[in-house]
């Protein structure tokens, strides 16, 4: 009898945590998946829609108002932006 009760406590502890993967984990990894393969894609799309733009516009020059991406290629003029300003400042402790 001892026994059955300690198997009964069991299956329903197992079932617990089946329900748990179930309804919490399964659907937690599904959603951190497509959010990373999102990342990805926007990572993509943003570098080809910059070659695309670069391809068809052939500027002279392209401005970049504070922290220019490694991957941006071109004549680049740098132009430091308030932000940055500020992000300095506090880190000497302004």
């Amino acid at each position: 009898m001892i026994a059955l009760a300690i198997i009964f406590i069991i299956l329903k502890i197992l079932n617990i945590i089946t329900w748990f993967w179930w309804l919490v984990l399964l659907p937690l990894f599904i959603y951190i998946a497509i959010w990373l393969l999102e990342v990805i894609v926007v990572a993509i799309l943003a570098w080809l829609g910059y070659n695309a733009m670069l391809n068809k516009l052939t500027p002279e020059r392209i401005i970049f108002y504070g922290k220019v991406p490694k991957q941006c290629r071109g004549n680049i003029i740098q132009i430091q932006s308030f932000g940055s300003k500020l992000n300095e400042a506090v880190l000497n402790g302004w």
